[in-house]
C-alpha cells in the first residue's frame, strides 16, 4: 500500500506541475501599458512655471489611489499628488507609470501659475501639455492600451489539456487507495476542479506557478498522509478550498481593478477567518453564542453601511442606534420564522449585502438611492440591469469580508433550533410579536420628524448617507401613499371644479391625428453649462421655425423612473403628491380619468408604443386599465436592427409609428415612448452592423466617452425627428405632434456633470437645481390650429400641463380638471416634484406660503379626488 500511495502521489504532483507549465504557456499573456512623463528641468519662459502636478488617474473608468503608484526620479509625493519640483539638475526627470490589463486610462494634471510643461511618451506618440494657468485641471487620455492578448490556438490547446487532465484525474480516482474512501474522493474531485479553474484564469507569472505547486503538495499531504478522514475534517478541507477559491478570484479581479483594496488585506482577513474556523475552542460556546447574537445586528448594520454609504463614518451615534434597532427587530422576525435557526441568520446577512450592493449600483446609475417603491418594480429593474457596466468597489469588498465574518461566527456559535413543538411555537410567537412591534412603531411614529431625517429630494443618496439605510428606507416608505389633503371633501371638490364645468364641443371640422412622443433621456445639456467647442447636436430643434411652441418642460425624475413622467402627462397629476412612489406599480388605474379616456370619448382609436418589455413598470396592465386599444411592445419591433444593445433606434421607432398612422383613417391617438437614448452610454456596445456617427466633443471633455456616446445618440434623435416632421409635412390629414424628454440621463460621469454645471449666483438654489430636471419639448402641426399661446407661457411648462395644451391645440373639448390645469398654468408656469414656478419668474418650494398657495392647495385636493375617490 505505501508503494501505491507513493506511486499515485508522485503521479499527482507531476500532473499538476506539467499542467501548470503548459497552461501558463498557452493561456493569454498579461501585457502592460507604459506611459513615461518627462518634466522640464528648468522653468519654461513661455509657461512661466516649472512644476508638474499629477493629481489623479482614472483606470478603467474608476479613480484610483495615487498611493498605488510609485514615484521615481525627482518626482515627490505632496498632499497626495505626485509632483515634480524643478531644480538646477536635468537628470532623473522621468516618471514611469505601468498600467497592467488596462482598457481605459486617463491622467489628470492640476494647473497652477507655478506649473510648466510635461512631456508624455505614450507608446510611439509623444505629446506635451502646458499646465500653466491660475487654476483648473487638464486630462490626458492614454492611447497605448495593451490588454490581455488572446489567441484561438491557445484556447483550443487549453481545452485539449483540460480533457487530458480529466482522464488523468479519473485514473487517480479509480485507484484502490482513493476509491476506498468516498470523502477523500469527493475532496479530490473538488480540489482538481478548483485547480483547473485557477489555471484557466491565470496568466504567466512565476509566483502563481509556485502557488500551484504548494497547493499540489497541500492536496498530497491532506489526502494521502491522513490516517483518518471524518466528516468534520471534510468540512474543514472544503472550507479551505472555499477560502483559496475566494483569494484566487479576488486576485483575478484585482488584476483588472487595481484601485481595489490590497489583496493582502483580503487574504489576511480570510486566512484569519479560516484559522478561527479550524481552531475555535469547544469551551465557552455559550459566551460565543451570546456575543454573536448581540453582534449580529451590528454586523448587519456594518454590512449595509460600509458597502453602500460612502459617508458611513460620519453617522451619529443616535442615528446608528436607531438603524441597529430597526435591523434587530427585522432580524428577530426572519430568524424566528425559519425553523433552521442558522438559515435565518444567513438570510439576514446575505439579504443585507444584496440590498446594499443594489443600493450602491442604483446610486451609481441613477444618482438616487434605492427607494421602497423600487421594490415594487423588480421585474423592470431586472429587465434593464444588463444594460449597465458593474465595477466592483473597495466598499463592496469590505462589505463582503464583513459578510464572511458574520457567516463564520454564526456557523461556529449559533446552534440549530430545537425541533420540539414547544420551541417551534415559541419562535413563531416571538416573530409575531416582533412584527406587531415593528408595525406599531412605523404606523404611530413619524420617523422623519422623530429621528431628524433630513430628506434631500434632489439627491436621496445624501439622505441615506446622513441617516443610514434602514432609517431612511422606512422614512420614505411612510410617505409612499398620499394622505388625504387638508380641507378635503367632496363638497370642496365640487366647489373647485364648478367654474370649469361647462359644456364644450369640438371646434374642429376634422379631428387631427394626435401623436405624443416621450423621448428617452432626450436632453439639451447646454442648460447645465457651456460645452465649449463640442459639436452642436440640437441643430434641428435650434434651427426649425415651424413649431407651434417649444421650450423646456420640468420633469420630476432623473436617470430613471420614465413611467412617472408618463403618469404626469397622461393624468395631469404631479409627482409632488406621489413623490416616493411609482404610481404605475402601486395603483389601480381602472376608472381613473386620463388623456386616453378623454380622447376615447371623442371617438379616437388609442395606441401605445414602446419598444421594450411590456411588463416593465406594469405597462401592459396599466395601459389596458387606462383604455388603450393596442400596445406595441418590443415583440412588434423584431424586424428592426438595434442601434446598440437591444435598443431600437428612434428612426426605426418612427417608421413603425408611420405604419400605424397609415393603417387607419379613423381619429387616432398614439402615445409613443422611445428607447434609443437609454443608458448606459458605452461606445463598445454599439452595433457594428448599424454604425453611429460619433460627434466631436471639446478637448476638455475628450476623456468622457460616455458624453460622446450620449451626444451622438441625441444627434441621431434630432435627425430622426427632422425626418418624421418632414414626412408629416406631406401628410394630407391634419396631424399634431407633442414631443418632450422624459428625464435627463443619470449615468453620465459625476465629475463630468460637475465640470459642466455652471451655478447661477443670481438664482436661488431651487432654481439652479431645477436645471437638472429640464428637458426640451415642442408642439407642431401640419395645419393652422388657429390657437395662439402667449409668448411668456410658451417656453416653460411641466408634463402635467402638456395634455391640456395638446387638447387646446387640437380644438377638442377639455374636462373640468383639464380646464383647471389650463388656467392654473397661466399662474404657475411649471410644477414638478420639487417646486413650482410662478408667473413672476420665481421658483417656490411647496412648504411655506406664496402668492400661489391657493392654486397648489386646490390642485392637491383635485389630484387626490381623481386618483382615489372619482
Amino acid at each position: 500500500m505505501p508503494i501505491m500511495k507513493k506511486e499515485y502521489g508522485v503521479s499527482l504532483l507531476l500532473s499538476i506541475l506539467i499542467y501548470s507549465i503548459l497552461m501558463s504557456l498557452f493561456l493569454p499573456q498579461t501585457t502592460a501599458s507604459v506611459v513615461t512623463l518627462t518634466a522640464n528641468g528648468d522653468r519654461n519662459e513661455l509657461s512661466k512655471g516649472g512644476e508638474v502636478w499629477l493629481s489623479g488617474i482614472e483606470f478603467n473608468g474608476q479613480k484610483v489611489k495615487l498611493a498605488d503608484y510609485q514615484e521615481t526620479g525627482k518626482w515627490k509625493r505632496i498632499n497626495g499628488n505626485i509632483v515634480y519640483v524643478p531644480d538646477q539638475s536635468v537628470e532623473n526627470l522621468n516618471l514611469v507609470l505601468h498600467f497592467p490589463n488596462a482598457s481605459d486610462v486617463c491622467l489628470i494634471f492640476n494647473k497652477h501659475k507655478w506649473s510648466g510643461i510635461v512631456g508624455i511618451q505614450d507608446g510611439e506618440k509623444y505629446s506635451e501639455l502646458d499646465l500653466y494657468d491660475f487654476a483648473g485641471e487638464v486630462k490626458y487620455q492614454v492611447e497605448n492600451i495593451n490588454p490581455f492578448e488572446y489567441s484561438v490556438t491557445k484556447i483550443l490547446l487549453s481545452s485539449l489539456l483540460i480533457i487530458f487532465l480529466a482522464f488523468l484525474i479519473l485514473r487517480l480516482l479509480n485507484s484502490p487507495y482513493i476509491s476506498s474512501n468516498s470523502s477523500k474522493r469527493r475532496v479530490t474531485v473538488c480540489g482538481f476542479i478548483f485547480l483547473a479553474i485557477m489555471l484557466l484564469l491565470q496568466t504567466f507569472n512565476i509566483k502563481y506557478l509556485i502557488f500551484d505547486l504548494l497547493l499540489g503538495i497541500l492536496v498530497y499531504k491532506i489526502l494521502y498522509k491522513s490516517e483518518s478522514f471524518d466528516d468534520n475534517k471534510f468540512k474543514k478541507y472544503m472550507a479551505l478550498w472555499g477560502i483559496i477559491l475566494l483569494c484566487w478570484f479576488y486576485q483575478i479581479i484585482y488584476m483588472y481593478e487595481p484601485h481595489l483594496a490590497s489583496p493582502w488585506i483580503v487574504y489576511a482577513v480570510l486566512a484569519g477567518l479560516y484559522l478561527l474556523l479550524v481552531t475555535a475552542p469547544g469551551k465557552g460556546e455559550k459566551l460565543g453564542m451570546c456575543l454573536t447574537t448581540v453582534l449580529s445586528p451590528i454586523l448587519t448594520f456594518g454590512i449595509i453601511e460600509i458597502t453602500s454609504n460612502a459617508k458611513w463614518q460620519s453617522l451619529s451615534f443616535n442615528t446608528s442606534l436607531v438603524n441597529i434597532l430597526i435591523l434587530t427587530i427585522c432580524s428577530i422576525i426572519i430568524i424566528n420564522i425559519f425553523d433552521y435557526k442558522k438559515l435565518g441568520y444567513y438570510l439576514v446577512y446575505f439579504t443585507s449585502f444584496i440590498l446594499s450592493v443594489a443600493n450602491y449600483y442604483v446610486i451609481q446609475f441613477k444618482k438616487f438611492a434605492l427607494m421602497p417603491s423600487d421594490m415594487l418594480q423588480l421585474r423592470t429593474a431586472a429587465a434593464v440591469a444588463g444594460d449597465y457596466q458593474y465595477n466592483i468597489s473597495t466598499s463592496i469588498v469590505m462589505g463582503f469580508l464583513l459578510l464572511m465574518t458574520s457567516v463564520v461566527l454564526t456557523y461556529l456559535y449559533i446552534p440549530n433550533a430545537d425541533w420540539k413543538l414547544k420551541e417551534i411555537l415559541k419562535r413563531k410567537v416571538i416573530a409575531f410579536c416582533a412584527i406587531a412591534g415593528l408595525v406599531l412603531w412605523t404606523e404611530n411614529v413619524d420617523f422623519t420628524q422623530a429621528y431628524d431625517v433630513v430628506k434631500n429630494d434632489w439627491d436621496t443618496s445624501e439622505t441615506y448617507s446622513q441617516s443610514g439605510f434602514a432609517l431612511s428606507f422606512i422614512s420614505y416608505m411612510q410617505t409612499m401613499y398620499p394622505k388625504k389633503p387638508k380641507g378635503y371633501s367632496l363638497t370642496r371638490v365640487a366647489e373647485i371644479l364648478e367654474p370649469y364645468s361647462v359644456n364644450e364641443t369640438s371646434n374642429t371640422a376634422e379631428k387631427p391625428v394626435i401623436i405624443v412622443i416621450m423621448n428617452e433621456s432626450f436632453t439639451d445639456l447646454r442648460i447645465l453649462g457651456d460645452l465649449k467647442n463640442t459639436e452642436n447636436v440640437m441643430g434641428f430643434l435650434d434651427s426649425y421655425d415651424g413649431f407651434l411652441e417649444k421650450g423646456n418642460t420640468y420633469v420630476s425624475v432623473r436617470g430613471g423612473g420614465t413611467c412617472n413622467s408618463e403618469f404626469e402627462f397622461l393624468t395631469g397629476n404631479s409627482m409632488k403628491y406621489f413623490s416616493d412612489t411609482y404610481p404605475y406599480t402601486q395603483f389601480d388605474f381602472e376608472g381613473i380619468p386620463t388623456l386616453v379616456t378623454r380622447l376615447k370619448e371623442e371617438g379616437y382609436k388609442t395606441v401605445a408604443m414602446h419598444p421594450a418589455n411590456p411588463t416593465n413598470y406594469k405597462r401592459q396592465a396599466v395601459y389596458k386599465q387606462m383604455g388603450f386599444d393596442q400596445f406595441y411592445s418590443v415583440n412588434d419591433y423584431e424586424d428592426y436592427e438595434k442601434i446598440f444593445l437591444d435598443r431600437v433606434s428612434d428612426h426605426d421607432n418612427y417608421q413603425e409609428l408611420i405604419k400605424v398612422v397609415d393603417s387607419t383613417t379613423e381619429p387616432l391617438f398614439i402615445f409613443n415612448v422611445t428607447l434609443q437614448n437609454h443608458g448606459e452610454y458605452n461606445i463598445e456596445t454599439l452595433n457594428p452592423q448599424n454604425p453611429l456617427d460619433l460627434v466631436n466633443v471639446d478637448s476638455a471633455y475628450s476623456s468622457y466617452k460616455d458624453l460622446q456616446m450620449f451626444l451622438s445618440l441625441i444627434n441621431e434623435s434630432n435627425k430622426a425627428l427632422k425626418s418624421l416632421i418632414k414626412h408629416f409635412e406631406q401628410e394630407e390629414r391634419p396631424v399634431i405632434i407633442c414631443f418632450f424628454g422624459d428625464h435627463q440621463p443619470g449615468c453620465l460621469d459625476s465629475e463630468l456633470e460637475k465640470s459642466i454645471f455652471e451655478y447661477d449666483e443670481s438664482q436661488s438654489e431651487l432654481a439652479n437645481n431645477q436645471r437638472n430636471f429640464a428637458t426640451p419639448y415642442f408642439f407642431w402641426s401640419n395645419y393652422d390650429t388657429e390657437v395662439k399661446i402667449e409668448e411668456a407661457a410658451a417656453n416653460v411648462t411641466s408634463p402635467n400641463y402638456l395634455a391640456s395644451r395638446l387638447l387646446n391645440y387640437a380644438g377638442l373639448p377639455m374636462s373640468a380638471y383639464e380646464r383647471f390645469l389650463w388656467e392654473m398654468q397661466q399662474n404657475i408656469g411649471a410644477a414638478n416634484r420639487f417646486g413650482y414656478l410662478g408667473n413672476d419668474g420665481v421658483w417656490y418650494q411647496y412648504e411655506g406660503e406664496s402668492p400661489y398657495s391657493g392654486w397648489i392647495d386646490d390642485y392637491q385636493i383635485l389630484q387626490y379626488y381623481h386618483m382615489f375617490h372619482n
